[in-house]
This record gives structure tokens, sequence and C-alpha cells, in this order.
């Protein structure tokens, strides 16, 4: 027999409603752990997951925010801990970026994706962990990244996000 470790805990997934996130919230749920499914945009998608999940058997929490807000992702927590209770990984699969080389963005655009994808790791890192770490329990998997573009040179296929960590 197999030992599911999953079994029982509260897994947050940042876009989680379609794609890789849903992929992996399928796997999880299959496992037997609780869903706080995340999502911003797409929330038909994210209540069609969520009723798949809970085929599985699992609590499923629907959590909407902008992770480049600490504001929203303050009001997700204290919507999961009343759903499911303490959270205990976080896999974060939401990013964004476009599929462009890094001269033709323009400024403003460098700016949503270094927020979602830095500041909105920061956000998380600020209002889940510290609980994580008083009960020296809890895992944070970090997902994020730009495999999709072709690689021509590093502008072309390196994030603004990525590329801020290389310089800093």
């Amino acid at each position: 027999m197999r030992m599911r470790v999953l079994h029982g805990k509260n897994v947050l997934i940042t876009g989680g409603a379609k794609g890789i996130g849903r992929g992996i919230a399928m796997a999880v749920a299959s496992e037997g752990a609780n869903i706080a499914l995340h999502y911003l945009e797409s929330e038909e998608a994210a209540r069609r997951t969520a009723k798949e999940l809970s085929d599985f058997g699992v609590k499923v929490s629907l959590v909407k925010g902008d992770l480049a807000r600490l504001e929203d992702v303050q009001v997700m927590k204290e919507t999961i801990e009343q759903d499911l209770g303490e959270i205990h990984c976080i896999i974060n699969n939401a990013g964004w970026t476009q599929m462009k080389s890094f001269f033709k963005y323009e400024p403003e655009e460098w700016k949503r994706e270094v927020d979602v994808c830095f500041y909105g790791v920061m956000n998380l890192v600020y209002t889940f962990m510290p609980e994580m770490i008083e009960n020296n329990q809890g895992k944070f998997i970090n997902i994020i990244g730009d495999s999709a573009r072709t690689v021509i040179n590093i502008s072309s296929f390196l994030p603004l996000h990525e590329m801020a960590l290389l310089v800093s």
C-alpha cells in the first residue's frame, strides 16, 4: 500500500485554474490534499477545475487575487484559513510574461512582469511563510519561468524578473 504524504494537507496552488497549474492541482488532489486554487482572471476555468478537484473527495477553496498586491495575498490567506485552515505547502505556478523579445517590451510591461513574478513571490513568502517557520513545517515550491521562448540571445529568452536576479 502506497503512503499518501499529502493526504489531509492544505496546498495553495497559484495560477491553478488551467494549464500546468490545473495539472498540478489534479495530481495533488489525487493524493488526498485539500486545494486552495488561486486565479486572477480565469474565474470560469477555476470553477470548472474546482468541481473536478472535489471529485477526489477533497476540500477546495477558490481564491482570487493579484499576487503583485500584498493586500490581495493577505485577503487570500484569510479566505483560505476560513475555508481550509493553515496552509502546509505553496506551489507558486502563477506568472506573467509575453512571448516577445525584451526590446519589444514597453516600460509598463516590465513593471507588470517584475511585480507578478518577483514581488508576487515576496508577497506570498511574507504572508504565508512566518506561520510555516513557526510550526517548523511547510514547503514553498516556485515554478515560474520562461522555458517556452526560443533561445536566440540572452535578451530574447530571459524574462525580466530573471534578468533582475542576475544583475542583483
